[in-house]
């Protein structure tokens, strides 16, 4: 009897867990997708966040720079170099910062990392460190010496407040071997570029930016480029998009299909997920699971959760994906929302205003990040195609010209001394399925100008 009794115990006890999982598969969290979330520890150490640019900086008084591409992933190798240093550097806690003059760090030879947003030491590090303050950080600029760094030193730099921060490594005997080799490359052929700290124009410039030395004798050469969907007009786009929305949904043979009004096709599991298409090249994600986490988040957590998530998307194009740099981040609502844009060819490719309000979007990529998990995410669908390359196409004009002209196009409005974001070569994007070409962007009050 006391057998029997045992027996319908366990079975109702299995029963039961069964129930539980049963109900944790369908309500619960994911299987195996990585999109919704990830648990981290305190002490887990994250991917840094990544530089908008990488620059050689020669040194001397008249110093100039060269800009490292990323064509081949070559940012990911330096900034872990830097990481790895940083990591065993155990004075975080007692370093101090220096107000006045940080042009003249840029006499140096050293490498140059170079963010598009103020970073934290954090999210630098990839770990949260014990600070004396908190900086706000737009540069790092790592003094080389012959062969080694052994002896040499790391500036933090904010340029906007005057102030930096100085590590000094010389108990560290390391050797960023990736970075050595970059001296060592014929750069005699590149585009020299003119640090505008060091420049005469610095007076019209925030901070510090790199300006192109180019001119009827040193011209740059392009090429011209189209942004095109190429999902647009093609037969058997229905059956491409079942493949792209699948990824998402934790079972995919259960998603509803419909389409509104506007022409816009909705695919959704229900209490799950949701994602949009527009025919105008954007899609959309849309994370209905209301968990609540109490536990908090930093902006670099959330960071790698939305560079984690892009990475994953099948539908973002190569040549978007692998083309991507943070150009914004803001909070919105208890949220960080990242915004990701286009660097090709080492150049922004800047989407026009009327563009994006026809697209309906802030950026190429936007992800809304809440409660460790990826709430939101709208992507363009276009793929970059380099025009046919029937003749050169060049830019002869200097840096000086569009800083003058928008100098003195504000002073017709009666603004007395403007100042600039940024000063650079970019792709203007005004329309898709047409080229777009390279001109001087001048960035004023986070909008860009063709002067």
């Amino acid at each position: 009897m006391k057998s029997n009794t045992f027996k319908v115990t366990c079975l109702g006890v299995l029963i039961v867990l069964s129930i539980v999982q049963t109900m944790g598969l369908w309500l619960g969290e994911p299987l195996s997708h990585n999109f919704f979330g990830i648990k981290n520890t305190p002490t887990m150490v994250l991917k840094p966040i990544k530089p908008e640019s990488i620059w050689l900086n020669t040194g001397g008084e008249y110093t100039q720079a060269y800009r490292i591409t990323d064509s081949q992933n070559e940012y990911e190798g330096i900034v872990e170099e830097l990481q790895h240093v940083l990591l065993d550097y155990e004075g975080f806690d007692q370093v101090g910062y220096s107000s006045g003059d940080w042009a003249s760090i840029f006499n140096q030879k050293g490498i140059v990392y170079e963010y598009s947003i103020p970073v934290t030491m954090d999210e630098i590090l990839g770990k949260a460190v014990v600070l004396p303050y908190d900086y706000k950080i737009h540069s790092v600029f790592v003094k080389l010496g012959e062969s080694s760094i052994a002896d040499d030193t790391i500036y933090f730099i904010n340029e906007i407040d005057n102030y930096y921060v100085t590590i000094n490594i010389n108990s560290t005997p390391y050797e960023f071997a990736n970075i050595y080799s970059l001296f060592e490359v014929d750069n005699s052929t590149n585009i020299k570029y003119q640090p505008s700290i060091k420049d005469i124009k610095a007076q019209y410039i925030e901070g510090n930016t790199f300006l192109a030395n180019i001119s009827e004798a040193q011209p740059l050469y392009y090429v011209p480029i189209m942004f095109r969907n190429d999902l647009l007009g093609v037969d058997n786009k229905m059956l491409m998009l079942e493949g792209y929305v699948d990824q998402f949904f934790e079972k995919p043979i259960m998603k509803e299909v419909k389409t509104l009004y506007n022409g816009v096709i909705e695919f959704t599991e229900p209490l799950k997920s949701i994602i949009r298409y527009q025919d105008v090249g954007v899609m959309q994600y849309v994370n209905l699971t209301a968990t609540v986490d109490p536990r908090a988040m930093s902006r670099l957590e959330a960071y790698n959760l939305a560079t984690d998530f892009i990475r994953g998307i099948n539908s973002i194009p190569a040549s978007l994906k692998d083309n991507l740099y943070l150009s914004d981040v803001r909070v919105s609502q208890g949220a960080y929302v990242f915004d990701f844009d286009v660097m090709y060819d080492e150049h922004k490719v800047c989407i026009g205003q009327n563009l994006k309000s026809m697209l309906d979007i802030s950026s190429a990529v936007t992800v809304l990040v809440k409660t460790h998990k990826v709430m939101e995410c709208k992507w363009l669908t276009y793929s970059i195609y380099r025009a046919v390359e029937t003749s050169q196409t060049k830019v002869t004009e200097g840096y000086a010209t569009p800083i003058d002209k928008m100098y003195a196009n504000l002073r017709t409005l009666e603004i007395k001394h403007p100042v600039f974001a940024n000063v650079e070569l970019i792709y203007n994007l005004t329309a898709v399925n047409t080229l777009s070409n390279i001109q001087w962007g001048v960035n004023y009050q986070g909008i860009w100008y063709l002067p």
